[in-house]
């Protein structure tokens, strides 16, 4: 014979293995799980976010059934499908805490040190009154930032007479403060006096190819190159 109570337990009397009964004088107790449905909801809060940057992720578990006298409890797990390595959660799982009037509520942390799409769920795992689900999933964007730089350039010697060479060096450096890299590419050296043009176009001479003297110093770019007008 079996009650269901308010709480979402059953007392059973009798059977193989009672949750409330008697054999000879022992009593014997134990809740049963997952009586009352749930709906779990997720957020996070940055959906597009750069490798190094993190989004917050809440989730939110509900009494669907509308006849709990207590907010669900329990843990949730967090997974994500998208991103094949570096995607992580902090403080995953996360226990839920339920204030006054609300539904349970807790939060990680996403990052990741890959690109990619992470498609983000939760996964309730349910409590002594209440059943598991699981909420739909949130994509994450991640991307690459493009770092800041700052290039420098210095001749010399400067002024030139006409028919002299000069040796000009264009410096690039990575500026950003954290995950700095040493800047590739090509440097064009241009003259703001004359339009902006290319010096190439305004009769200068370039001594070699572009880039001859190319080298890297930390984080730094340098490009020599020797002109005369």
């Amino acid at each position: 014979m079996a009650y269901d109570t308010a709480d979402g337990y059953v007392i059973l009397f009798g059977g193989a293995n009672p949750v409330l009964g008697y054999s000879g004088d022992t009593w014997t107790w134990g809740p049963v799980a997952g009586t009352k449905t749930t709906s779990t909801s997720l957020l996070c809060f940055l959906t597009t976010i750069d490798i190094g940057q993190t989004s917050e992720c809440q989730v939110f578990v509900y009494d669907s059934s509308g006849t709990g006298t207590s907010a669900p409890s329990g843990t949730i797990l967090f997974s994500q499908t998208g991103i094949s390595t570096g995607a992580s959660f902090a403080g995953n799982p996360c226990t839920l805490t339920a204030p006054q009037g609300g539904a349970a509520t807790c939060s990680v942390t996403f990052s990741s040190t890959s690109t990619g799409v992470a498609s983000i769920t939760a996964i309730y795992s349910g409590d002594t009154g209440y059943a598991a689900s699981t909420s739909t999933s949130v994509d994450v964007t991640v991307t690459i930032a493009a770092h800041q730089t700052t290039a420098t350039i210095s001749c010399s010697p400067n002024p030139v007479l006409a028919g002299v060479y000069s040796t000009c060096t264009a410096t690039v450096t990575d500026t950003s403060t954290s995950g700095a890299t040493t800047p590739t590419g090509q440097v064009t050296i241009l003259d703001p006096g004359r339009g902006g043009h290319h010096l190439a176009q305004i009769g200068a001479k370039i001594a070699g190819k572009p880039g001859r003297a190319q080298r890297l110093e930390g984080k730094s770019l340098v490009v020599e190159q020797e002109l005369h007008d």
